[in-house]
């Protein structure tokens, strides 16, 4: 087959509208104004900036990623102990097991990759390394080469690293999109698939495809400040190009004017609501903990929480409910102040959701069984609350599959709902500085397993890291030693790149500076990689001031798991719904999708999906009405975007090409009953 093969997608657009309605008063009459729109768009691989603000980043796949220099075969891992290469169960023949997930579109897999193994022996099943294998370009990066990853962490002249919200580090990421990472400064992955000497390449830039290549994009949408309305567009349509006929392909094709790539290529775009780049369908059993922020700084601003906790317990109820065999577990710890300052307390335990709603499924947050507390002063042990959360979360967990009630494997899930300051006794005795899970009836005891945290200094690893910044915000050492707990909750790594940076896996924290009377018996791992996912949602004062928000939003960001998992409460109001509402409903969406998995959008070839994005293809966000339904801002927005080329396309495809821009475009929510669209 000829190797001029191409599929590409020759410039990006991201459009974003912005429309406002003025009036004013003029003597006895009302002026207004229409509607108007701006646009933020990749024009020529360049981005100029708009009104409404859509921040945009993503991440690309490729199933044979070794035709550029930078990348070896995806389907080999090296061990890091021992140096050699395994292999990873990936097959091209469908093994018919539940264990294995089809790629990239379950419906039209190409390959079938094993989710439940652990070919190297650190938690990590093949389907997971071959994602990471395949990852080609992310948007911000900053480390680039063979392991692109999306970051929102800058590194400043001093070397410190910088952790900003999507918003305000995407607002800080070079327009130019030939403009490439470096050690400092995120920006676009620099490697073979997106470099020419120096000039940015299109984002989409398959050289040499061939049936059985597939790739995928996932899109991050992240409406900053204000809520939109949003479509997927395709601005000019296809250019396809048959450039001339090959041998093998003239024997075949009978047009030779005309290419026949795009009627080849199959595509699948889905709303990909836990921001993971597949197509979801069933969900996992779930086990949830939340970790609700109830100190006095927190609670003025406690109806946001109740409000987040009824929608997630209405919708994940809603969930099992329409799919009996998805089974729901949920517990709340809150800090109120009782028992030794690093304590904290079992609100309700790890049960079925439907102990979270009344008799008409709604839920019962606010009502005194589970909030408000019944204090609200103390400390805010984060860290403590975290370590502690993760044991009796996997305790219940294990329990909870060896019983029979849940089936492996399990989605677990961490939930901290907090400004992010953390406040915490750092000396005394053991029984002072480390923490315990306690009820109201003193040191809580599960299939007698009782809970207690390691000890925290205040410092990550005995390091002086600050964040989200090293510019001193108030508690800044402690928020880096709660980030490192989060990242041992979750496995991810800490910090690459930088001077601070521990590997995925277990993490080390202040293995030699034990507190009195403890006599060394902390050991160095904080607890190690239990594969948790670690959400965290910002509250605050709607109406503080921007550096008390900004703060709030940074720190917040340092502790999810990834952008995805990150919430800002107060910005998600729409009007017709509170930010906590809209943030339960969201989170609840990522962990269920309703109970039956992920909608796809459209299915079909690509010159089909031509005439679905024209004009514009409507993209909801409450798919469960009829009306098309705003984007809310403080959360994230991800739309999947699958390709792959049939085994079966025979030689008519050979050096044809097909390029085409592909964007998005908002309008304003806000007094725009009847939005139109692009």
């Amino acid at each position: 087959m000829s190797s001029d093969n191409k599929l590409e997608l020759s410039r990006r657009k991201i459009l974003a509208g912005m429309g406002a309605v003025g009036a004013a008063g003029a003597g006895a009459g009302i002026g207004t104004s229409a509607l108007f729109n701006d646009t933020e768009s990749f024009e020529d691989n360049q981005l100029t900036a708009g009104s409404l603000d859509l921040k945009m980043d993503w991440e690309e796949h490729y199933s044979f990623p070794q035709i550029y220099d930078d990348f070896g075969d995806p389907t080999t891992e090296t061990d890091p102990d021992t140096e050699d290469e395994v292999p990873l169960d990936i097959t091209r023949s469908d093994p018919n097991d539940s264990r294995y997930v089809g790629l990239p579109d379950p419906e039209n897999p190409v390959v079938w990759a094993n989710a439940q193994d652990d070919p190297l022996g650190d938690g990590q099943s093949s389907l997971e390394l071959y994602f990471q294998n395949t990852t080609i370009e992310a948007f911000p990066d900053r480390l680039g080469g063979e392991n692109p990853e999306a970051t929102f962490t800058s590194i400043d002249s001093g070397g410190e690293p910088i952790v900003e919200n999507p918003c305000d580090a995407l607002a800080d990421v070079p327009q130019d999109l030939s403009t490439f990472a470096t050690d400092g400064m995120p920006a676009r992955t620099q490697n073979g698939d997106t470099n020419d000497d120096g000039d940015g390449l299109p984002l989409l830039n398959l050289q040499d495809i061939k049936p059985g290549d597939f790739g995928e994009f996932t899109f991050s949408a992240h409406l900053c400040d204000n809520p939109g309305y949003l479509w997927m567009t395709m601005p000019g349509g296809l250019t396809e190009s048959e450039n001339g006929l090959t041998e093998p392909e003239d024997e075949v094709d009978d047009t030779p004017d005309e290419g026949e790539l795009a009627e080849n290529v199959q595509t699948a775009l889905w709303y990909d609501d836990d921001c993971d780049n597949q197509i979801d369908t069933a969900p996992d059993d779930i086990v949830a903990l939340a970790i609700i922020d109830t100190s006095g700084s927190v609670t003025p601003n406690l109806q946001q929480t109740i409000d987040a906790g009824n929608a997630l317990a209405e919708d994940l109820f809603e969930a099992s409910q329409n799919n009996p065999e998805l089974e729901v577990q949920a517990g709340v710890i809150t800090f109120e102040g009782k028992g030794d300052n690093n304590d904290v307390f079992l609100a309700n335990p790890i049960e079925p959701i439907d102990n979270y709603v009344d008799n008409n499924g709604d839920g019962i947050f606010g009502s005194g069984d589970i909030l408000p507390p019944g204090q609200t002063d103390g400390n805010s042990p984060i860290p403590q609350a975290l370590d502690v959360g993760r044991e009796y979360l996997n305790d219940k967990a294990a329990k909870l599959v060896s019983d029979g009630t849940l089936d492996a494997p399990v989605s677990k899930q961490l939930l901290l709902i907090s400004d992010g300051n953390p406040v915490y006794d750092t000396s005394g005795n053991l029984d002072a500085v480390a923490g315990e899970l306690i009820d109201e009836n003193g040191q809580f005891t599960f299939d007698g397993n009782t809970y207690e945290s390691d000890y925290f200094d205040g410092k990550a690893n005995g390091s002086g890291l600050a964040l989200p910044n090293p510019g001193n915000p108030p508690g800044a050492e402690d928020r880096a030693e709660t980030a490192l707990v989060a990242r041992d909750i979750d496995g991810e790594p800490f910090l690459p790149g930088t001077q601070y940076s521990q590997p995925a896996g277990p993490k080390v924290d202040n293995p030699d500076n034990q507190p009195q009377g403890l006599n060394g018996s902390d050991p160095a791992d904080i607890s190690g990689d239990n594969d948790i996912i670690v959400r965290a949602a910002a509250v605050y004062d709607s109406g503080a001031g921007s550096g008390t928000k900004q703060l709030a939003r940074d720190t917040i960001t340092a502790y999810a798991t990834s952008d995805a998992t990150m919430y800002d409460i107060p910005t998600a109001g729409t009007g017709q719904k509170s930010g906590g509402t809209v943030v339960g409903e969201d989170i609840a969406d990522a962990l269920t999708a309703g109970g039956s998995g992920e909608e796809v959008i459209f299915r079909g070839t690509l010159e089909q999906l031509e005439s679905e994005l024209d004009p514009g293809l409507a993209l909801d966000f409450d798919r469960t009405t009829s009306e098309q339904d705003c984007h809310p801002a403080g959360v994230t927005h991800c739309f999947g975007l699958a390709w792959w080329v049939p085994e079966d396309v025979g030689n008519e495809i050979q050096s044809d090409s097909v390029s085409f821009d592909l964007g998005f475009y908002t309008e304003q929510c806000r007094n725009n009953d009847n939005p139109t669209g692009p």
